[in-house]
């Protein structure tokens, strides 16, 4: 019989002097009473900035990346004519601060419909990163006594021999503290204008695969992201993906600071089994620490890189598609890039777009391709029962526009 193991006793010391001051909870709050019915979200409200700023190179050379030339060219054009900063309505320009202007192509009936759809499109991306909310994460880790089938694991360090913890360890506020502030930095670290992350799609994804719990290790994966062995391998040195991450982390400068030494540290492998493979060791991807932070890294930038750099990433099928143009393309995009998580892998959105053949066209809307994938994609269905199973058949918006948490 295994002896009863405990959370070491510096565990507690450590996160509470870190961390307390910053949080001023007592306790946390029961989770009936921990997330208050948002207020319905306005579609289109998010501001976006484009005048005078970094974010209107952006979004030209997106525009032109698109094969756009000429739209981008006649955009531009007419946008310098009509100066639209001096054109937002007063009650909108009184909550929004100078970089947060809003863009509102309902003053400009001259410029072509379709320019009007590629623009915005596009410029959907440059508005102001969200973030996942702690209340949901906080939720999410009550569902963990449902899940099935997992261990418990402690790492005092990355480099550590794993321990198996008997009982599931309990939902503190340092842990929820902690699991919030790694998730956002990663999330912070990144994005960049032009290609968000999608808070909402990424808290369904892991409240899905972990229910935030990086201490957690079954059969399908290892940690926060529940990432496979091939997945650490390929975004750390070494793998296809990790060039894809290094220049991300590069381009957005002190905001990956946090992550530089577990981005570049060498995964360490366990010793090959009978069939000769071989594994990223546990305490590298488990854990309070680096575990975590690595874990959250390397999920969110897998991710991107079967969203817009893999061979065959979604971004590119979309464009094959033919739906490149269509107003919801960055939804789209992320919602099959979710289908790289299924059985299949990433092969699996290449597969379901051919499977889709002939069914898609760019009149369809976004809600008609959802339904679409998740008829092709049980995943997707799982993910949303998840995701109900935290918050019922209530829509609640899990993202926060904080940029420090």
């Amino acid at each position: 019989m295994r002896s009863k193991s405990r959370w070491p006793l510096g565990f507690s010391f450590i996160v509470a002097i870190l961390w307390s001051p910053a949080l001023g909870w007592a306790r946390v709050p029961p989770a009936d009473r921990a997330l208050p019915n948002p207020p319905p979200a306005v579609v289109g409200s998010a501001p976006v900035c484009l005048v005078g700023s970094e974010n209107e190179t952006v979004l030209r050379d997106r525009i032109i990346g698109r094969g756009h030339t000429a739209e981008a060219s006649e955009f531009l054009a007419h946008f310098q004519r009509s100066n639209y900063q001096r054109q937002v309505p007063t009650q909108v320009a009184a909550v929004n601060s100078p970089e947060n202007c809003e863009l509102d192509f309902r003053y400009s009936p001259s410029v072509p419909p379709q320019v009007v759809r590629t623009v915005m499109n596009t410029a959907s991306a440059l508005a102001p990163q969200r973030f996942v909310r702690s209340q949901c994460i906080q939720r999410a880790m009550m569902r963990l006594p449902n899940v099935a089938g997992v261990d418990y694991y402690d790492c005092e360090t990355d480099s550590s021999m794993p321990r198996e913890i008997r009982r599931l360890p309990c939902v503190t506020p340092e842990m929820v503290a902690y699991t919030h502030f790694t998730v956002n930095e990663a999330i912070n670290c990144l994005s960049q204008p032009g290609s968000p992350i999608d808070a909402q799609l990424l808290f369904r994804k892991i409240n899905n695969e972990s229910a935030f719990a990086g201490f957690i290790r079954n059969q399908n994966g290892t940690g926060i992201g529940q990432l496979v062995s091939f997945g650490a391998r390929e975004m750390g040195p070494g793998g296809r993906g990790h060039g894809f991450l290094m220049e991300r982390m590069q381009r957005r400068g002190r905001a990956c600071e946090r992550f530089a030494s577990v981005a570049s540290r060498e995964l360490a492998l366990t010793a090959a089994n009978s069939q000769g493979e071989r594994s990223v060791r546990t305490c590298q991807l488990v854990g309070m620490g680096n575990g975590m932070a690595r874990n959250m890294l390397y999920s969110i930038g897998l991710f991107l890189y079967y969203r817009e750099a893999m061979p065959h990433n979604a971004e590119r099928l979309l464009h094959q598609a033919g739906l490149g143009d269509h107003p919801d393309f960055l939804r789209m995009r992320d919602l099959l890039t979710m289908v790289a998580y299924s059985r299949e892998g990433p092969q699996g959105m290449r597969l379901v777009m051919r499977q889709l053949r002939g069914r898609l066209n760019s009149r369809m809307s976004y809600t008609a391709f959802q339904a679409l994938l998740e008829g092709q994609v049980p995943y997707l269905a799982e993910t949303q029962r998840r995701f109900e199973d935290v918050f019922g058949q209530e829509e609640v918006d899990c993202t926060e526009s904080a940029r420090r948490l």
